[in-house]
């Protein structure tokens, strides 16, 4: 690829103007870094994408340079649905190079946490699973990271994702293992990346990292995600170089004393400065947290519940001919119980039997006096005698 001017010189970076006869800038989207960030069309497809352009600044620049073409080379190597996706590289008619990526929807992990404060545990848990399973693809490709940040953290809306899909951006810091050691060489020991997020060893510009200074990054992302705080934080650069190296953070359960034990666990288990006691790699971080993850998540469907009846529970009395004490919603709970209140009460049968036999016996008692009182006719009363004379055992 023909380099582009010398520095001074702006980019093709106007509104309304096409590049590589295709591509119609739309609108800026975001500068920082190296590069500039556009949303333009392809004409040809009438489809939206982003497009990165190189800072006029960097243009003259060897290393920024090679840097910009390393992401766009690393970055169309790596197919992963946590890995923005790189479709082009080329440059415009005066040289400038540019980069042609999926127009993302959504909102960067820093601002969602300038906004927030902090996220839930099992976003957490969910999110930095899937950055963790495409940073073990980067890594078994032989490709470290090495500048993750808040800022290369992107929370893009999905349709197949559950709505968020975390995506990682800007692989222009990363390099590749060597063949022979499996280490990943910087470049004559300089520090790359940023501060707050570096491991130890790289605060310390060795000259060999390896893919667990990305586990370290992903602790201190979760550390800020879960607190809303950096776990390592100085007044200056050299400061905090010394924090990262020596000292310890703050213990996670300190800041947040509700948060999953297990969460709680992995995350401290990033941040061991000794890397050869740190979790061992992306794999192993990945599936811990989908773990965590599916556990936290039957949890909140436990918890999200219709509201059940106690046993004390009653409703109010039922007017008309069911009575309230009859009403099938005021049935206790167990089936034996149930059982006895909608079927036969037999002490209330036997009660009402019984008074029905008293009144019977009154009625039958007074009918009698009332009989014997009262004068009989003649020949009832000489019809009467023989029978009575029988029943004694008497002679007529």
């Amino acid at each position: 690829m023909a380099r582009g001017r010398e520095r001074g010189d702006t980019p093709p970076v106007q509104v309304g103007e096409k590049i590589a006869g295709r591509y119609r800038l739309l609108r800026r989207l975001a500068s920082g870094g190296m590069g500039e960030v556009w949303a333009a069309n392809n004409e040809l497809t009438n489809r939206d994408f982003a497009i990165k352009f190189l800072l006029k600044e960097f243009a003259s620049n060897d290393e920024a340079y090679n840097r910009f073409v390393r992401e766009a080379e690393t970055t169309g190597k790596l197919q992963h649905p946590s890995i923005v996706d790189v479709f082009d590289v080329a440059q415009t008619v005066d040289g400038w190079p540019f980069i042609v990526m999926e127009l993302l929807v959504g909102e960067g992990l820093d601002d969602r946490l300038k906004r927030d404060g902090s996220l839930p545990p099992m976003q957490v848990a969910t999110y930095f699973s899937q950055i963790s399973m495409a940073l073990d693809l980067a890594h078994r490709a032989g490709i470290v990271h090495r500048d993750l940040s808040a800022s290369n953290i992107f929370l893009a809306r999905s349709r197949e994702h559950n709505g968020i899909c975390p995506k990682i951006l800007d692989f222009g810091v990363s390099k590749h293992l060597g063949p022979s050691d499996g280490a990943f060489q910087t470049c004559h020991g300089a520090v790359l990346g940023n501060p707050l997020y570096m491991s130890p060893e790289q605060a310390r510009g060795a000259e060999q990292v390896d893919a667990r200074t990305d586990v370290w990054s992903l602790g201190v992302l979760m550390y800020q995600a879960l607190t809303g705080v950096a776990a390592f934080a100085s007044r200056n650069y050299n400061a905090l170089m010394v924090d990262i190296m020596t000292r310890p953070h703050r213990p996670l359960l300190e800041l947040v004393p509700g948060l999953d034990r297990s969460l709680a666990g992995i995350v401290e288990g990033c941040l061991v400065k000794d890397r050869t006691r740190r979790v061992g790699s992306a794999s192993e971080l990945a599936e811990r947290l989908a773990a965590v993850a599916r556990r936290l998540g039957r949890n909140e469907e436990g918890a999200i519940d219709t509201p059940r009846r106690r046993a004390t529970d009653r409703l109010p009395p039922v007017r008309g001919v069911v009575g309230a004490l009859d009403h099938p919603a005021n049935a206790p709970l167990r089936s034996t119980d149930a059982r006895r209140a909608h079927g036969p009460n037999y002490a209330r049968v036997a009660w009402s039997a019984g008074l029905c036999g008293l009144a019977l016996g009154a009625l039958s008692a007074y009918a009698i006096v009332a009989w014997r009182g009262s004068p009989a006719p003649a020949s009832v009363a000489g019809a009467s005698a023989p029978a009575a004379a029988v029943a004694r055992g008497g002679s007529p």
